[in-house]
Order: structure tokens, then C-alpha cells, then sequence
């Protein structure tokens, strides 16, 4: 659901590093760096290339692993999926209040 609504809101088009890590994230909810690369098979250098660009953005934050410190996870930030819930719930809103009163 929040990456729909990050493709439509963008106006700079994402890598396709960047729309993977954001599928998955959507998926998942939460994932490192290291998972990150064992799924998608890319370097580890696209991964954080892509990862500081969905920072940039403010698209995702990191969040810190409680069970192992020394990793970090991410996850897509809070204020996106409250808009792209939000933008959702308005929609399906909007199609019911169209359909009775047809």
C-alpha cells in the first residue's frame, strides 16, 4: 500500500534499488542491510547507496535492532504510512459514498 502511494507521490523517479528496498520494506515491515542484500542479490554497495537515497527522502528511517545493537534495521517512516493510509481510506470513501448514490 505505501509504495503505491510513494510512486505516485514522487516527483524525482527512485533506482530500481531503491523501489525493491521499498517493496520489500512493505512486505517485511522491517529488514537490514544484510538481509536486504541475501534477497535481493545486489553489492553491498547499491544496497546503501539506495538505502541513504530512501533516507535522503525521508521514505524510510532506521531503527535500531534491540537484540543485537551492532545492526540497524529499517523500516518506511511512520509519516508516510500515515498518509498513504490515510490517502487509502479516503479513496475507498469515496468509491462507497459513489455507489450509493447511484
Amino acid at each position: 500500500m505505501a509504495i503505491e502511494w510513494i510512486k505516485k507521490q514522487n516527483d524525482k523517479p527512485l533506482s530500481g534499488s531503491a523501489l525493491k528496498i521499498l517493496e520489500i520494506l512493505d512486505k517485511t515491515q522491517e529488514v537490514s542491510a544484510s538481509d536486504l542484500k541475501d534477497q535481493l542479490n545486489f553489492s553491498t554497495r547499491t544496497i546503501h547507496y539506495a538505502l541513504k537515497t530512501l533516507q535522503d527522502r525521508s521514505l524510510i528511517e532506521k531503527k535500531p535492532y534491540l537484540l543485537d545493537m551492532r545492526q540497524t534495521r529499517y523500516v518506511i517512516a511512520q509519516q508516510i504510512l500515515k498518509k498513504a493510509k490515510s490517502e487509502a481510506s479516503f479513496m475507498i470513501k469515496e468509491q462507497s459514498m459513489f455507489f450509493t448514490n447511484r
